[in-house]
Order: C-alpha cells, then sequence, then structure tokens
C-alpha cells in the first residue's frame, strides 16, 4: 500500500511539474520601429505553428509517431499497452481526450514543446493539428469563452493551442508577493497580430511548410 501511495503521489508530482514547467515570451509593442527587438524564438515557435497546422499528413504520420514512441517506452509495459490502444483506436477518439488520459502522449508533447524539439514536434505534427482544430472548433461553439475548460481527476483544466498570443491589458499587485495580469487573448483578426505575423513570414521564407524550418 505505501509503494502504491508513493508511486501515485510521485506521478501527481511530476504532472504538477510539467503542468508549471510554461514557456513564456513577453514582447514589446509591436511596431515598424522596434521589430529588430522580437525574440527569434518567439517567431521560429510562430513559423513551427502555421506550419504545423498547414502540413497534409499522410497515413504514414501516425505510423512514424508509434514506432518512435515503442522504442522509446520499449521497457515500459504500461506505456506499451497504451501505445498499442492508440495505434488502433486514435480515430475513435478526440484528442482532447487522449491528451487527457495523462499517459504518454501527455507526457511526449509537454516535454517536446518546452524543449523545441523539432524533430520529435514534426513527428507529433498529426497529433497537434488535430489537437488545433478540435480546440478551434470547441472555441467556435463557445461563443462566451475565449478557452475550453474540462474537468477531470477532479480537476478543472484549460487548454489553449500551441503558442497561443495574448495582449497585456493589466498589471496590479495584489499583496507583497503575488501580482495580478489581466490578458486578452488575440484572434486572427487582431490587427498587430496581423502585422506581427506578416513580418514573421517576410524574414522566414520557404518554398514549402519544411524548407521554411531549414
Amino acid at each position: 500500500m505505501i509503494s502504491h501511495l508513493s508511486v501515485v503521489n510521485y506521478n501527481k508530482t511530476f504532472q504538477l511539474y510539467e503542468n508549471n514547467i510554461i514557456t513564456i515570451t513577453i514582447l514589446p509593442q509591436f511596431s515598424i520601429v522596434n521589430q529588430n527587438e522580437i525574440d527569434s524564438s518567439f517567431m521560429y515557435t510562430q513559423l513551427l505553428k502555421e506550419i504545423l497546422i498547414e502540413i497534409e499528413y499522410d497515413v504514414t504520420a501516425k505510423e512514424q509517431f508509434i514506432d518512435y514512441v515503442h522504442n522509446f517506452y520499449a521497457n515500459n509495459e504500461i506505456q506499451l499497452n497504451a501505445i498499442n490502444e492508440f495505434k488502433h483506436t486514435y480515430e475513435h477518439y478526440s484528442p482532447i481526450w487522449w491528451y487527457t488520459k495523462e499517459l504518454f502522449i501527455y507526457s511526449i508533447l509537454n516535454r517536446v514543446l518546452r524543449i523545441q524539439d523539432i524533430d520529435i514536434i514534426m513527428k507529433m505534427g498529426f497529433f497537434i493539428q488535430d489537437f488545433h482544430q478540435q480546440i478551434k472548433k470547441i472555441h467556435s461553439m463557445t461563443k462566451h469563452s475565449n478557452h475550453i475548460s474540462l474537468h477531470g481527476n477532479n480537476e478543472k483544466e484549460i487548454f489553449f493551442s500551441m503558442h497561443t498570443i495574448f495582449r497585456i491589458d493589466e498589471i496590479n499587485q495584489t499583496n507583497n508577493r503575488f501580482w495580478n495580469v489581466k490578458l486578452t487573448m488575440t484572434n486572427d483578426n487582431d490587427e498587430q497580430l496581423k502585422c506581427l505575423t506578416k513580418y514573421i513570414r517576410n524574414e522566414i521564407g520557404g518554398e514549402t511548410e519544411y524548407h521554411r524550418l531549414d
């Protein structure tokens, strides 16, 4: 019993650790004057998101990813069983459902996005695209909310798509330790975001989606 509780507590701690490590880039207000101040990693991640969403994946995309995770978890029977389930029933469930199972998809996706492992991100591109499209679809159906929230494992989780951009509206100090930051999520109609996106596309070009990553 003590061993089981230790494993549960370890998994819970690890999950909280992964959830709390979020990469955030803060940019100055975009204008022609301060274009050189844009962080290069921000530009690259914005480009990567566009590419992952635009690529047309074939049936081999999932197979290549499954081969990778099968080798990665070769000695983990629990994960191998989950991978086998994923292989045969991926289309039966939604991307959000697979992500919230908190097995290999949850762990690998969080890790590779955090460390920007491009090779593995590209292997997961089909899933990231499906995940993004599902969030976008649910968001369009949820008129009074700017995010997707789900309840699971006695917790409430809020989902945003990869590289979501917010505008800082207001910052207030609540006490000596904490600050309250009010953010507004941008969308494709945001004029400053349009200007920024156009600038990034001009800075990093390429004939195809893959060439733009070179």
